[in-house]
């Protein structure tokens, strides 16, 4: 019995020391298994998302790396998305949805949020690897919708749209008149502001202030608004005048040393005013003839007969008056800048002769999209500081491609400002080597900022 009772006792004791064993066992592996999911403090590891409480913002950084090794990161976490993702798909958020290494990317903040805006400015190339850059800035600008993404067809067209927005931010293109006009929106109900210096009880100056504040918007901007017009006939019935008109409006800019009509267009038009007791003039209507097969009938409907048969009869000559009369109020306007010497031409000539030369610099200028589409020279007015509304700063951008080899060309883009610090002018600078389809930068002197910083 007392042997039956210690062997018992003996497997019991056996018993708690193995289970004593097993439990230190398992609270070792608990502590190895903790450190090496939390690494230390000088740790680089990125393969989770912060907390909230530490999620990096555009001005902040995540740990401090050399550029060196962002470069390294960016592009290995960039290779591991791609390689990851499902190949079948041809959806790139699918490459991004749940994927470690595109937090991990966006982590990174700051310091990957430059070098791939610099991977953007410095070549052309356009795929699944430039759409993932691009939901990645644009999550670590803070810009991202999750909904509509990133809001354009492919990454490089983001870049061009809100890629470079930082960089150009204070540097505001303005007109020679931006202060003196309310832009008009083409909305319906939408009421053209005229100007305060305007003599309403003018009619002439009403329909020309009128066609300036109703046009601006409607084309591609440049440094001068100008309209012409021509009053064909009026009738006036009850306080209501109807005018018949052929207007012209254009953008002039200096190409080339040239002021030319940069954009614009024109119109066969009737409107409809109203005069108050005041006796000044208001625009009820604004009725533009419609295009293509209905133009003639359109004008017809606008128009009495004998006034529709003028504006339809091509050899009536009025284009050709209304450019005149632009080219004198363009002439008005060089001389109050005292660039009376300048010429003033409908159209500039530029030589695209060498058309792979033509190619280098369209592929040049995609990334920087103020510089010329040609070996020459635009104009720009940006708005400076100083008080309200500002100053009006000149800035002439060129942009030369000179063949270097066989398929390869050298396109430098130089901005001339019109401000000189101890008596140079400021001027920025980049170089571009582009062989065949690849565009590389080679070489860049930014001097923008100096502008911004002039009070």
């Amino acid at each position: 019995m007392n042997k039956k009772k210690s062997l018992i006792i003996g497997v019991i004791a056996l018993i708690i020391v193995a289970c004593g064993i097993i439990s230190v066992y398992i609270l070792m592996n608990s502590k190895e298994k903790s450190k090496a999911e939390k690494p230390g403090e000088d740790s680089k590891q990125f393969d989770t998302l912060p907390t909230k409480e530490k999620q990096p913002q555009i001005k902040e950084t995540a740990p401090a790396v050399q550029n060196q090794d962002v470069k390294e990161r960016v592009e290995k976490l960039l290779k591991e998305i791609v390689e990851q993702g499902p190949q079948a798909s041809s959806n790139p958020y699918d490459y991004m949805k749940n994927s470690k290494s595109f937090d991990a990317l966006v982590a990174m903040g700051e310091p990957a949020l430059k070098y791939m805006l610099e991977g953007f400015a410095q070549s052309n190339e356009n795929g699944l690897k430039e759409y993932i850059m691009a939901c990645a800035c644009a999550k670590i600008m803070g810009v991202y919708h999750e909904q509509r993404g990133i809001g354009t067809n492919d990454g490089r067209e983001w870049f061009y749209k809100y890629g470079t927005f930082e960089k150009e931010k204070g540097l505001q293109e303005v007109d020679a008149d931006f202060e003196k006009y309310v832009p008009f929106k083409y909305e319906k109900g939408e009421k053209v502001v005229l100007p305060e210096d305007v003599d309403k009880k003018n009619l002439e100056e009403v329909i020309g202030a009128f066609l300036l504040v109703r046009n601006r918007s409607a084309y591609g901007a440049g440094e001068k608004a100008i309209e012409a017009h021509k009053i064909l006939g009026a009738e006036e019935k009850a306080g209501m005048t109807n005018v018949y008109l052929q207007v012209a409006f254009g953008w002039f800019g200096f190409e080339n040393g040239i002021f030319t009509d940069v954009s614009g267009g024109g119109d066969i038009v009737r409107m409809r005013l109203q005069k108050d007791s005041n006796g000044e003039y208001e625009v009820l209507e604004y009725k533009q003839a419609m295009d293509g097969g209905m133009y003639a009938k359109s004008i017809r409907e606008m128009f009495p007969k004998a006034l529709a048969d003028k504006v339809l009869n091509r050899n009536n000559g009025i284009g050709s008056e209304l450019w005149e009369l632009r080219a004198v109020k363009a002439k008005e306007y060089l001389n109050s800048i005292q660039r009376q010497n300048a010429p003033v031409a409908p159209y500039v000539k530029k030589d695209r002769s060498d058309e792979k030369a033509t190619e280098a610099i369209y592929r040049v200028t995609s990334l920087r999209k103020d510089f010329p589409e040609w070996n020459g020279t635009r104009e720009k007015l940006f708005k400076g500081g100083g008080p309200a509304p500002g100053t009006k700063i000149r800035c002439i951008l060129e942009t030369r491609c000179i063949k270097e080899g066989e398929g390869q060309y050298s396109v430098a883009l130089t901005k001339t400002w019109g401000l000189k610090v101890n008596d140079a002018p400021i001027t920025s600078v980049w170089k571009y080597k582009v062989t065949g389809d690849k565009v590389e930068l080679v070489e860049e002197k930014d001097n923008d900022n100096r502008i911004k910083t002039i009070k």
